[in-house]
């Protein structure tokens, strides 16, 4: 019954593939894989899973992403630091609180400790969520592509 759960569960990881054509990662953790004789050893471990093509190729893409994007993520992050700063001085609240408080926002985490009670400063928290929006929604935009790319060269080397 494991082994099956198991199997099942190893057509969605996109692992490097051992000599049976299959993920390393069950052998990692010690579980056998049926049909295969090979050993932890013979895999090469968490090096083999690590330092792959396909990894330096994620972070080799995702590192020129942020490059190229890098002006526009620091200006929203300037925004949204000078918005926050903005409500912090209506608010009466402390730089750091300020600072704190606009990310906490950005990051549509919203712990409730710090909020705005004035008009205006309530306009400026909305937009700081969707700015905080645009900069996640940038951010996880490149670290698929960079995935894409990756899989995509490990494709057509294999």
């Amino acid at each position: 019954m494991l082994h099956g759960r198991l199997r099942h569960e190893w057509d969605f990881l996109p692992l490097s593939m051992d000599v049976c054509r299959r993920p390393i990662y069950p052998v990692l953790h010690g579980v056998a894989i049926p049909g295969c004789q090979r050993s932890r050893r013979e895999t090469g471990g968490i090096d083999k899973l690590i330092f792959t093509g396909l990894t330096i190729t994620f972070v080799k893409e995702f590192g020129v992403g942020l490059w190229v994007t890098f002006p526009l993520l620091l200006s929203l992050a300037a925004a949204i630091t000078v918005l926050g700063q903005f409500v912090g001085r209506r608010e009466g609240w402390s730089r750091f609180d300020s600072f704190y408080w606009s990310f906490v926002t950005a990051t549509t985490v919203g712990y409730g400790d710090l909020r705005p009670v004035k008009r205006l400063s309530r306009i400026a928290a909305i937009v700081i969520a969707f700015l905080g929006l645009l900069l996640t929604g940038i951010l996880i935009a490149l670290a698929v592509r960079a995935g894409t790319v990756a899989l995509g060269s490990r494709g057509t080397a294999g």
